[in-house]
């Protein structure tokens, strides 16, 4: 809170935008998702105004965990989704393996069990290329409880 008043005070939008996101961001992980979306709605303002495209992309992507975490998984998808795009167009593919991580479990929350597959194979292609090897095995163990959940009876 003592960075969002700070920033305010000096004027500088890209620091009270980045204030806003890690308010929302760390609200949500407390469960507080009014709060958090809220502040990550007017971070999301803020950069697009200042025409802020990797940080218009976490926010969207913050928004779309708020969103998954309070059963609005549609829209979810739509918020991932905005964040994909914002993320492979400047190239930030570290990013972009946790947003696609983050919307295979929204897909795979509205039942689309063939988008969550394969969004959670481009996150594990991603880990592996990033040697991000605990990252992977999380993703790997949920494409294998999918794979089983989703299996015929036999």
């Amino acid at each position: 809170m003592q960075a969002l008043r700070i920033s305010r005070d000096v004027g500088n939008a890209d620091w009270e935008a980045g204030a806003l996101n890690a308010i929302g961001w760390y609200a949500a992980q407390l469960g507080a998702y009014d709060e958090a979306q809220e502040s990550c709605e007017a971070a999301l303002d803020l950069f697009r105004r200042q025409g802020n495209a990797e940080d218009q992309a976490t926010t969207s992507d913050s928004l779309g965990y708020i969103a998954h975490h309070v059963g609005q998984h549609a829209e979810a998808v739509a918020r991932y989704r905005e964040a994909l795009v914002q993320l492979r167009e400047i190239g930030s593919s570290t990013e972009e393996a946790g947003t696609l991580d983050r919307l295979g479990a929204a897909y795979a929350a509205l039942g689309q069990h063939g988008e969550a597959r394969e969004t959670w194979r481009d996150a594990l292609t991603l880990c592996r290329q990033q040697g991000r090897d605990d990252d992977a095995r999380r993703v790997q163990r949920q494409l294998d409880a999918l794979e089983r959940a989703t299996a015929p009876v036999r």
